[in-house]
């Protein structure tokens, strides 16, 4: 099982699992002053030479210069501004393979559960995670995005961390596994290939058993990532002793890594420090296929011109009327001036406002009162009726009963030019007496229903 990259340049190599690295916290002289950035800043920068010992009683190890400044930059592409912290999206979880045929593998611990619903209730449950692959040889896809399902036992939640750590970690034994759906490789061709689902089988590839150790105790996971300060703070030290009961080696955590074309371009070239292998993408096109090539461009940028010239033939006239409107409504604020509207006064705004001057004098009728001032129109309608009886005795004088009703509506409706100078109501302010508005409420119903 392979974890770890060492060697200079021209001494890269592999190394076992048992002489894996433990990056340590920087030491003081490493602090820089207050303002600055870390010299681990930038994984285009490299990184300093520094010395890095193995921990809990393992022999120190003595990396070469080039490769302790490429493996010291993948700790951390970039570094938060507390010491030994690491803003984090990946994590590297394996490496093997001798120069030429070289893999990576990470993952960003994105997991689900997929058990079917009708094994909900059995021991075991199936958990999915997803994993990046890097590849170097040429043979081999650039990369792959791969979502490993694993059958796992299914995890009670310990009452403790002291309980989680004395019962192990959950595994199945043999721990099997299968490609699920969606998963897929990026040729040199640049060709998206999708790779089919595979039936159960037993992991034998070490990097798959690692993702399986996660998945399948997504529960201690989450804890260690959340116990090293989370992705926007990771304290890698802190990681891997929450990682250690699953057996799995060091992780490394990657900083900035948005995807995995953005790591796979600094592994080539800080890692590997090789030439990336071509592929039909990388072919130098021909004076013909250049000229082809612009024609169609041309032919689709005078397309997306014809389509945008129809597109806002079609919009403007929309947007300039919405933006009338709005002009319109903003002038009709400033006619309320602000004073309370009554209830009666709110319905029949609704109903109005913006409607033509024209359809507030055809439904008042005939000869309703225009006055003109200060820019304004002020269209009046007055109208009463007295329907009021009572019936009173002859010998006493006494009224023995009344029926019928005085009602009146007196309203003035509020008109203004709007930007195409055509007069609308902005304003209508109603005095009426009478049972439920009076003979005002009959306005509420323009001539147009």
């Amino acid at each position: 099982m392979i974890n770890d990259i060492r060697g200079g340049a021209d001494d890269r190599r592999f190394v076992p699992c048992h002489a894996r690295l433990a990056m340590p916290a920087m030491r003081p002289r490493d602090i820089p002053p207050r303002g600055r950035i870390p010299s681990r800043v930038a994984a285009d920068e490299g990184a300093r030479v520094i010395e890095m010992e193995r921990r809990m009683g393992v022999d120190a190890v003595e990396m070469r210069t080039g490769m302790r400044r490429a493996a010291r930059a993948l700790v951390a592409m970039a570094l938060a501004a507390l010491p030994g912290m690491a803003s984090a999206n990946m994590l590297m979880l394996h490496a093997q393979g001798d120069p030429g045929d070289r893999e990576l593998y990470f993952t960003h611990l994105m997991m689900a559960d997929r058990t079917p619903m009708e094994a909900m209730l059995e021991p075991t449950s199936i958990r999915e995670i997803e994993v990046f692959g890097l590849y170097e040889n040429a043979g081999k896809p650039d990369w792959s995005v791969l979502k490993l399902q694993f059958e796992c036992p299914v995890e009670s939640i310990p009452a403790s961390p002291k309980s989680r750590r004395a019962t192990g970690p959950a595994v199945a034994v043999p721990l099997r596994w299968r490609m699920g759906e969606r998963s897929y490789q990026f040729t040199r061709d640049a060709d998206n290939v999708p790779l089919p689902p595979t039936p159960w089988q037993s992991a034998s590839n070490p990097a798959y058993r690692k993702a399986g150790m996660l998945a399948c105790n997504e529960l201690l996971t989450r804890s260690a990532l959340h116990a090293a300060g989370g992705w926007d703070a990771m304290d890698p030290a802190r990681l891997n002793a929450g990682l250690a009961p699953l057996g799995i080696g060091e992780v490394i955590s990657v900083a900035q890594a948005t995807s995995i074309v953005n790591v796979g371009s600094f592994v080539w070239r800080d890692i590997w420090k090789a030439q990336k292998p071509g592929g039909a993408r990388d072919r130098r096109l021909t004076e013909a296929e250049i000229a082809k090539n612009r024609s169609e461009l041309a032919a689709v940028g005078a397309k997306m011109e014809t389509l945008d010239a129809q597109a806002q033939a079609f919009a403007q006239p929309i947007i300039d009327a919405d933006r009338a409107e709005q002009e319109f409504l903003a002038i009709a604020k400033k006619v309320q001036a602000g004073r309370k509207v009554t209830e009666l006064e709110g319905s029949m705004l609704m109903v109005w406002l913006g409607k033509p001057e024209a359809l507030a004098l055809a439904r008042l009728g005939a000869n309703p009162q225009v006055t003109e001032a200060s820019g304004m129109r002020f269209i009046s309608y007055s109208d009463q009726a007295d329907t009021r009886s009572a019936v009173v005795s002859a010998a006493s004088g006494r009224v023995l009963s009344q029926s019928g009703a005085y009602t009146s509506c007196d309203v003035s409706f509020v008109t203004v030019p709007d930007k195409a100078q055509a007069w609308r109501v902005a304003d209508i302010r109603i005095r009426s007496e009478g049972p439920a508005g009076g003979m005002c409420r009959s306005l509420l119903n323009t001539p147009e229903n």
